[in-house]
């Protein structure tokens, strides 16, 4: 069914023994897919899917999803859809929903929160998001909650993939990208953290034999090299999401979650993520009895999150050596060698 946009298969229960995985592989074209009440286990879905509306039941046990760009939320507050008065069509809030799940992931944040995600009912052991920029914090709100309801389950092996995910407020700038001064801009400051540039782009210009040459060089460079970011005010209510690392750690510390690649390790997670930490010495190991500071990261945490670039509100700094090869032509531009 290539050219199929939109299928319904809510309240759809299949008998004992009817296989309840459903193959759409050959559906690129599929933008609404409902399927809540249902009985169905897995939904195969193909990869660059036109999805925008996803709603899954709560018997779902796999979660797979290549290159859906157009989901681009979770849905915490479910709607029954609606019956359009012109189109006779039923019309749906787009997002990801999953009956029974993602009902309780609203209140991340707050003191309900982790008494909200006990009351999740799910058959999940699998979430695979591949290329889940588009979802932003909301992949994190996804996974947290898939975490929170689970970590007591040592009976089960749970497998997760999160690729180029968004959990951070701060963004990098695009090359291209023309200065605006009604922006706040950051410079990564190599420690894990971020540094406000306050950049003037009267002054960003060389002189050779009085001429002005090179103008916005250093603004450029600076792009070029992956270290200027921006802060997305539209990210402000987000941005004290993720206070901690009690997530990651676990995963590293735990044999029930584990990649989705066959003998794969911990879970695959890579993107930005920016920890909202309020002091550097409230953040400790799973255990307490240490301070994760910029070696730790650096040594400990990093090597198994390879993908993943933190940054952190407050980490306390240790000495750190840089090794980068200059541009022949322009001295402000570089490649990292190592660190």
């Amino acid at each position: 069914m290539p050219l199929l946009q939109e299928a319904n298969f809510s309240n759809i229960q299949y008998k004992t023994g009817v296989d309840t995985v459903l193959d759409l592989t050959a559906s690129e074209k599929l933008q609404n897919f409902r399927a809540t009440g249902s009985n169905f286990t897995q939904i195969k879905f193909a990869e660059g899917v036109a999805l925008n509306t996803l709603y899954l039941p709560s018997t779902i046990t796999e979660l797979n999803l290549t290159e859906a760009r157009q989901l681009t939320n979770i849905i915490t507050n479910y709607q029954t859809p609606t019956k359009n008065s012109t189109t006779g069509k039923l019309v749906a809030a787009p997002g990801l929903y999953i009956e029974k799940f993602t009902d309780y992931l609203g209140r991340i944040g707050t003191s309900n929160y982790l008494t909200d995600c006990q009351n999740i009912v799910t058959n999940l052991q699998k979430i695979s998001i591949l290329n889940a920029y588009n979802l932003g914090y909301d992949s994190y709100k996804l996974v947290n909650g898939f975490y929170q309801k689970t970590k007591s389950n040592t009976a089960n092996t749970f497998r997760i993939a999160l690729t180029d995910v968004l959990w951070s407020p701060y963004k990098l700038v695009d090359e291209g990208t023309v200065y605006d001064p009604e922006v706040e801009y950051y410079l990564d400051n190599y420690h894990y953290g971020l540094t406000r540039y306050n950049y003037n782009p009267a002054t960003d210009f060389e002189t050779e034999n009085g001429i002005r040459v090179n103008e916005g060089n250093e603004w450029n460079s600076h792009i070029k090299n992956g270290e200027l970011y921006y802060y997305d005010t539209t990210e402000a209510t987000n941005k004290t999401m993720i206070k901690d690392l009690e997530m990651l750690l676990a995963f590293m510390n735990s044999n029930n979650y584990v990649g989705t690649a066959e003998n794969s390790g911990i879970p695959n997670i890579t993107g930005l993520i920016y920890i909202d930490n309020d002091t550097a010495e409230g953040l400790k190991t799973l255990d307490g009895e240490t301070v994760i500071d910029e070696y730790y990261v650096r040594n400990v945490l990093q090597p198994q999150y390879p993908g993943l670039k933190f940054f952190f509100a407050n980490l306390t700094n240790n000495y750190t050596a840089r090794f980068v090869l200059l541009d022949e032509d322009n001295d402000k531009l570089y490649t990292l060698i190592g660190t």
